[in-house]
């Protein structure tokens, strides 16, 4: 139980990522960007050609809006506030899955003024997304919001979608796509809007760094079973609220991935008994905690 205590609380907050530990290459974005102009700050997971198309196909009314690019994660008023710790800033340039499990027409106001057949209605919707990153799952979002892909005319794409976003369930049915339809599963790389060229599909804003325990454990004979609690630690935390919130859910949702890898780290004391071994301190450069602050303290187990 030793070892697994000093892995999760070695772990900062809200810095776990995926980040790549490979030395940088050509395809590496650049350290200090430039955003581009006149583009409203949120993070989303910015679907690539294909899954653009698949969307189109099914709802022909989609093809070419802008808010139909991507799944919404973080708002403006949540990206732009620099008082709030940057969840997703350590999975800039990460790819991600989304299935369409729900979908609404218009709001019911609109729908009332332009009438039951009006054309603006009919070419206005909403569907709910579940996010899949890695192992780990995300269905909602901090400040009420949920995963979403939006589009309808008469305003701006980036507006309607974040309204959407805050769209009541009571306006969803379950999605079927036709009696004979699959699931509509869609993929994409997440980025903040000011970064994502769409004309390359790249993401121009780097990722945190990873913590060095981070790189570390996926240098182990342990990377998979870590992976997999990060994963789980990093949809926690995509969802937001108080801390008592995330460490509630944390200990909830995570308590399997959680024994996975204090199971492993105990299968190789040789490994990790330098580290992680009992009485053994730390290095300082594995336990340096970002600015984010230090995890939940219901990581370490019983």
């Amino acid at each position: 139980a030793a070892g697994l205590t000093a892995v999760t609380a070695s772990v900062p907050r809200r810095r776990v990522a995926r980040a790549a530990a490979e030395p940088a290459t050509a395809e590496t974005p650049d350290n200090d960007p430039e955003p581009l102009p006149g583009v409203m700050p949120f993070v989303a997971l910015f679907l690539d050609e294909p899954s653009r198309k698949k969307l189109a196909q099914r709802y022909p009314a989609s093809a070419g809006k802008r808010s139909a690019s991507y799944v919404l994660l973080e708002p403006t008023e949540i990206t732009a506030d620099a008082t709030r710790p940057p969840v997703f800033s350590p999975l800039m340039g990460e790819t991600g899955t989304a299935t369409v499990v729900a979908s609404a027409g218009p709001p019911r106001a609109a729908a009332a003024a332009a009438g039951e057949d009006g054309a603006a209605a009919a070419a206005e919707c909403t569907l709910r997304v579940v996010v899949k990153l890695g192992d780990g799952t995300i269905d909602s979002l901090e400040g009420g919001h949920r995963p979403s892909i939006a589009w309808g005319p008469g305003v701006s794409d980036d507006v309607l979608a974040h309204a959407a976003a805050r769209r009541d369930e009571a306006d969803f049915s379950k999605e079927t796509g036709g009696p004979s339809a699959a699931p509509l599963e869609l993929s994409g790389t997440i980025c903040r809007a000011e970064y994502w060229h769409g004309d390359d599909g790249k993401c121009h804003l780097a990722p945190l760094l990873e913590c060095p325990l981070c790189v570390f454990m996926k240098q182990s004979p342990c990377k998979e079973p870590f992976t997999a609690w990060e994963d789980c630690l990093n949809a926690c935390e995509a969802r937001g609220g108080t801390d008592e919130e995330r460490q509630d859910r944390f200990v909830a949702e995570c308590a399997a991935q959680t024994l996975q890898l204090k199971e492993c780290v105990d299968k190789y004391p040789e490994f990790f008994g330098a580290v992680f071994g009992g009485g053994t301190d730390l290095p300082a450069d594995l336990g340096a905690e970002g600015e984010s602050g230090s995890p939940p303290a219901a990581a370490a187990p019983p």
